[in-house]
């Protein structure tokens, strides 16, 4: 059965009017939509360039807490992003997505799969009677929490939250916001990963009951572009099977390009 998974936003609207939402933010984001909707981009010489996993069983992400700006721009990356990987009559035979700012319902997993990525400016307490839920039915995950994630938990909650806090190293305990609200809490381990590896290895854990122990790993991997260029990213990743981090698309390309500005003077 799928679940919902829900980002709630805590970084701040940057102050470039054309760029509200970072573009290491949007990937990041991109990547969570991606994997919760369980899409695969492949061939993009080919029309079905974007493409619905088959184990995917109308699982839908949330962006909460968004201000307007940042609501409106991210809908818009989303959309123009999926829209050079599908066109709108794949997505209505159930291909790709379609970013939006509306409250979706509870759609039947024979149902097209559109419109279950939501941007909006609730925050998540809001949100959940909005999608009649009740608090015991949702799992902070909680560096600080003392159980770890397992997938009988699928049994036990409907909604998995995460604080949309990124690249914060030291950790500085961004999720104390949401600690306080009251929900049961899970951790992914004691190592600090990225959001979107943090969504990702929760939606293996709880839809695809694979245990957090039995996942591949690589802690604070090396990103080599060259001779006498490379950077050490200070979290967790999964690993892929070539033994690389799990990474958004065009994530290492933005990662080079800051290093090399790096290098200006």
């Amino acid at each position: 059965m799928g679940k919902t998974y829900v980002i709630e936003h805590m970084e701040p609207d940057e102050e470039n009017p054309d760029q509200v939402v970072p573009e290491w933010v949007f990937l990041e984001y991109y990547h969570i939509v991606q994997s919760i909707l369980n899409l695969k981009e492949v061939d993009p010489e080919r029309s079905d360039r974007l493409q619905r996993g088959k184990d995917d069983d109308c699982s839908r992400v949330f962006f909460t807490n968004l201000s307007l700006k940042s609501s409106r721009t991210l809908i818009d990356q989303l959309n123009r992003r999926s829209s050079d990987s599908f066109d709108q009559a794949q997505a209505a035979q159930g291909r790709g997505f379609l970013a939006t700012d509306s409250i979706p319902q509870v759609r039947g997993s024979e149902e097209p799969m559109v419109d279950r990525c939501s941007c909006v400016q609730l925050s998540i307490l809001e949100l959940i009677p909005r999608i009649q839920l009740s608090l015991p039915r949702v799992c902070l995950l909680d560096p600080k929490s003392e159980v770890l994630l397992e997938p009988k938990d699928s049994e036990e909650f409907d909604l998995f939250l995460f604080g949309g806090i990124l690249g914060d190293d030291p950790p500085r305990d961004r999720t104390s916001q949401l600690r306080v609200m009251g929900f049961p809490t899970r951790n992914l381990g004691s190592v600090q990963m990225t959001t979107d590896t943090a969504v990702l290895v929760t939606k293996l854990v709880v839809e695809r009951s694979i245990r957090f122990e039995d996942l591949r790993w690589l802690d604070r991997p090396e990103l080599v572009f060259g001779k006498k260029e490379s950077v050490e990213m200070p979290f967790r990743y999964l690993a892929d099977p070539l033994n690389q981090p799990v990474m958004p698309t065009g994530m290492r390309d933005l990662i080079r390009k800051d290093l090399d500005r790096s290098f200006e003077f």
